[in-house]
């Protein structure tokens, strides 16, 4: 069982790396080939249709993996019914809204481009959800297979698709292509027919549990996407492409361990539902690991964004080291969030997710009126990372309160000194800020590195009663 484990759990990080990687290399490519001002108008295009996506976001698929009877046929061919119904209702809801999205965007030239983006959401709703079901088993081979493969076939097709249309609508034929590779590859690699239901018991229970999951995605909206919308709103194009292309930079490490967690932890958490005490040493194990994850990327981050930056899109991207530092604490708060939302997942809480980024909006708000007001990029930044900080401390606090689910001392202790070296990072000289942050973040590291070890025999104990 623990090779198996092991087995998967490459699969599940693999699969994250070639996709955010996958995504990076899209964006350098894109950036090298269009320059700051047809970038920016790329990223508007994307934030439009990763917009649309998360308003219409009804979790069937998790439900899928977390409910008891989800290996059901008959739940799936729902599930994929509902997914459909998504899929077009989206379409429609883009091609409408495609000249007002122009317009307000400030270049109504771009219209068609709106509508043509319509057709990715309608193209992934014919998918075949039977990849998803075989992660309750903890097969996550086919996910691999279909997630990554159509991530590289996107990323082949940019150069194509540059060379086509010359301007930043390359972005539309390569989501389209994409689209395409992923709903034919989720259906070669599935081991049942492809089959749709409507059934009226199957659909509200799916939408029951989707509901608080399409609210939380509203607001996880502002939490990925709302700065980047402020930002496009409040500077010109090439301010947002080197926003958006920094921004995305720190998303490649945080998105990979946040879903390698999420399709790694979910099913194990899941499965010790009615065994709380396993439950909690898991959850807790998970945290610490996810504390030292985030110590380390806000290092690297801070010190090396900018060259890497430079090295990876050309010097015209590069952006203010204090803008850089406050993304880089905001992304690492954001890794340590994985660990409360996918236990309240885990334990079929939907409803945690959504009071838990209902803090965050506090942050867009801000970010808006810093926007409004001409703040610049830093204190846009800024609020977003104050509106992470204050999700993290809502989840935990709401997990104990609904769940009875604690986050241990050492965990809290460690979140505390990671916040306080950020802080002595933005308050003291820079020469005597980078020793101060760095040996901070050295020291969480090191504390954290020991609690892992002096619970090392707790960790075999609960892996194992995981596994039966």
């Amino acid at each position: 069982m623990k090779s198996k484990l092991k087995r998967e759990s490459f699969l599940v990080t693999a699969n994250q790396v070639i996709a955010e990687g996958a995504v990076l290399l899209r964006n350098v490519l894109l950036a090298r080939m269009l320059g700051p001002e047809q970038m920016g108008l790329a990223v508007m295009l994307a934030i439009t249709l990763r917009c649309l996506e998360m308003f219409s976001y009804l979790a069937a698929d998790r439900l899928l993996v977390q409910a008891r009877d989800g290996n059901a046929s008959r739940f799936q061919a729902n599930a994929q019914g509902l997914e459909l119904a998504r899929g077009l209702l989206s379409g429609i809801a883009l091609c409408t809204l495609a000249y007002p999205a122009a317009i307000a965007f400030g270049y109504p030239d771009m219209a068609w481009a709106f509508a043509a983006l319509g057709l990715v959401p309608v193209l992934r709703g014919f998918a075949h959800m039977d990849y998803r079901r075989l992660q309750r088993a903890l097969k996550f081979g086919p996910t691999f297979k279909v997630e990554s493969l159509a991530n590289i076939i996107g990323t082949l097709s940019v150069w194509p698709a540059w060379a086509l249309a010359g301007d930043f609508s390359a972005l539309v034929w390569v989501s389209l292509v994409q689209a395409v590779a992923y709903v034919s590859l989720s259906h070669v690699f599935a081991r049942r027919k492809y089959r749709l239901r409507f059934d009226r018991v199957y659909i509200v229970r799916m939408l029951q549990f989707g509901w608080p999951m399409l609210v939380n995605s509203l607001l996880m909206f502002g939490v990925f996407q709302g700065d980047r919308l402020v930002v496009a709103f409040s500077v010109s194009v090439e301010e947002l492409s080197r926003y958006a292309l920094a921004l995305q930079l720190g998303l490649l490490p945080t998105l990979v361990l946040a879903r390698a967690s999420l399709s790694l932890l979910l099913p194990l958490l899941a499965k010790q539902q009615g065994c709380r005490p396993v439950f909690l040493g898991l959850y807790q194990q998970a945290m610490l690991v996810l504390v030292l994850f985030a110590c380390l990327f806000i290092t690297g981050y801070t010190l090396l964004g900018n060259q890497i930056i430079t090295l990876m899109f050309g010097e015209a991207f590069a952006i203010s080291p204090i803008v850089l530092a406050w993304l880089g604490y905001a992304l690492a708060i954001r890794i340590i969030r994985v660990g409360p939302s996918t236990a309240a997942l885990a334990l079929g809480d939907s409803q945690t997710l959504m009071r838990a980024n209902l803090p965050r909006l506090g942050g867009l708000i801000l970010a808006v009126w810093l926007g409004l007001t001409g703040m610049g990029l830093a204190y846009i930044a800024a609020a977003a990372a104050i509106g992470e900080t204050a999700a993290l401390l809502a989840g935990i606090v709401i997990l104990f309160y609904r769940q009875g689910v604690a986050t241990s001392v050492p965990v809290l202790l460690s979140i505390s000194s990671l916040v306080g070296a950020f802080i002595s990072w933005l308050m003291f000289p820079l020469h005597l800020s980078l020793i101060t942050a760095s040996a901070g973040i050295l020291l969480i590291t090191l504390f954290v590195a020991g609690l892992l070890y002096r619970l090392k025999q707790n960790i075999r104990s609960t892996t194992a009663g995981a596994a039966h």
